[in-house]
Order: C-alpha cells, then sequence, then structure tokens
C-alpha cells in the first residue's frame, strides 16, 4: 500500500504510470524488475505495507500433505446473526492450547441468508468468525467418505432461532500441534500474526486427523484457522465442490520450506531498504 509521499518519486522514474498511481496499491511481483526501482526510489519516504501474496506450482501443491484452508465463498451475516454469534461466543470458555494461546470453537452459528449455498459449497460466515458451514449434502459425503475430525451441527437463523433443514455447521475440536515461529510470524497485540504458510516440525509424528484447527489464535478474536489433509483437498477437486482454497502447509526443513525461507529471507532484505516499510 501506497503512501502519498512514494507517489512523486516513483512518477519520476518512468516506470509506474500516473494512472497506475491513483490508487493506494500496487501489485508488484516479488521477481519483478519494477521491484527494485521502487525500493530505491520510496528509500526516503514514509513506508510503504507490504501484504505478499504466495502463488504455489502444481508440483507443490500436489506434494503438500496438509493445507490451511482459505474462504474463497462468504455468507454475509444480518445484525441479528451478528448479535447472536456474538453472544454465544462470550458464553464459551477459552481453550488453552499446547501453544500458549486461548482460543474459542464456536459450537453453534446463526445465519440467516443461506440461499446462496449451492448443494456444492462451503461458505465462510461474516467477517469475524473463522467458521465454515456446508450444504447438507457437502457433509453427508464427507461423512460417507469417512474423514476424521469434525462433526455437523445444526444451524439456526438468528432472528428465529429456527434450523435451517439443508445447511451445517463445519465443527472440529481437534487441535494441530504448535507451528514454528519466525521471521514470517510477527508480534502483534500480544500474539502473533501470519504473513505466510503454517510451518510445522516431524508432522508425521502426530496422529492428525482430515480436519483440525490450529493451536494458534492467527484470526482476530482468539479464533483458531483450519487445518486439513491433502484427502480433503484431493475429494474437493474430485467433486467439483465449491468455496475454499487451499494454501499448502510446510514441513520444516523441507525443500518447499526450504525455498520459502529463501524467498523470504531475500524479500526482508529488499524492502528493509527502507526502515519505515512495513508487512
Amino acid at each position: 500500500m501506497l503512501q502519498e509521499d512514494a507517489k512523486r518519486p516513483l512518477l519520476e522514474t518512468g516506470l509506474f504510470p500516473a494512472d497506475e498511481l491513483q490508487g493506494v496499491v500496487l501489485e508488484l511481483d516479488s521477481q519483478s524488475e519494477r521491484l527494485p526501482p521502487f525500493l530505491g526510489a520510496t528509500k526516503n519516504t514514509s513506508g510503504s505495507w507490504f501484504n505478499p501474496i504466495m502463488k504455489f506450482t502444481k508440483k507443490e501443491l500436489d506434494g503438500a500433505t496438509h493445507f490451511q484452508l482459505e474462504c474463497r465463498k462468504t455468507l454475509a451475516e444480518s445484525m441479528s446473526d451478528m448479535e447472536w454469534n456474538e453472544r454465544h461466543v462470550a458464553s464459551l470458555q477459552l481453550s488453552t492450547t499446547s501453544a500458549g494461546a486461548d482460543i474459542y470453537l464456536p459450537e453453534r452459528i446463526a445465519i440467516s441468508k443461506v440461499a446462496a449455498l449451492r448443494s456444492n459449497m462451503v461458505a465462510g460466515i461474516g467477517q469475524s468468525l473463522q467458521e465454515f458451514v456446508v450444504h447438507a449434502d457437502v457433509g453427508q459425503a464427507f461423512s460417507e467418505e469417512g474423514f476424521s475430525g469434525f462433526s455437523l451441527r445444526p444451524v439456526i437463523n438468528g432472528k428465529t432461532e429456527i434450523e435451517h433443514p439443508d445447511i451445517r455447521q463445519l465443527y472440529s475440536d481437534s487441535i494441530m500441534p504448535p507451528a514454528e515461529l519466525d521471521r514470517t510470524t510477527p508480534p502483534a497485540d500480544g500474539g502473533v500474526r501470519q504473513l505466510g504458510c503454517l510451518v510445522y516440525d516431524n508432522l508425521g509424528q502426530h496422529d492428525l486427523t482430515d480436519f483440525s484447527r490450529t493451536a494458534e489464535d492467527w484470526a482476530a478474536g482468539n479464533m483458531p484457522i483450519w487445518v486439513v489433509s491433502a484427502r480433503i483437498r484431493e475429494f474437493f477437486m474430485q467433486r467439483k465442490l465449491k468455496g475454499w482454497a487451499f494454501k499448502p502447509v510446510l514441513e520444516k526443513d523441507g525443500e518447499m520450506h526450504q525455498e520459502y525461507e529463501r524467498l523470504w529471507d531475500a524479500l526482508f532484505e529488499r524492502v528493509s531498504v527502507n526502515p519505515r516499510n512495513f508487512f
């Protein structure tokens, strides 16, 4: 994200057209020929916010054993839904994990408008919850496939508190081991935040389920995020289901993790030319 004082020096390079600098967001590949002149031109400005988005090859994705779920379909909460969900979360006891984090695991969800959730879809709820609902057909398929680590809960209308007949909450209280912390997990608000991928040491030594939650409250509001096995991704793609993207979980010191560290270290080094730059 650009600060206003960065626009003039960027324009003077001749590489960044005026119309491209009208907004505050500029998309640059970390391997782009424009990144070095961008960093050079803005090194004496008030700094830029970098929000890296990682891309992976098919080979890298196919080689991963676990994935972080990323939401690609969201159902909006009504005010009644939001108030019901907030009351429910407030009624829960925080669970302290092996990572020392305190997390909430909502056991019920309210959402009123569900017509957009088709029979081949999953969806996230609102902006604050890290929870998913699935069409009953998807939930049944998960059960029939024998996936482990999840259960299906009723979903209600936040205003009427009537259960939806064809929508289920995906619930898991299976907790991952602590993730590895590094430069891509900087401190934030008393905890840590995630810039890149989840990294774990010796995943094969743990008895993991197909659906799990992280031991860290990576999301706001003491919410853990979801991790699934490669079986879930394969099934999701085979059945042409919609609503999730899959970010690979990395094995510490594995080949992909070593390349990941190399790319991140190079990016941190380049961005540090201006100490006011931040992620």
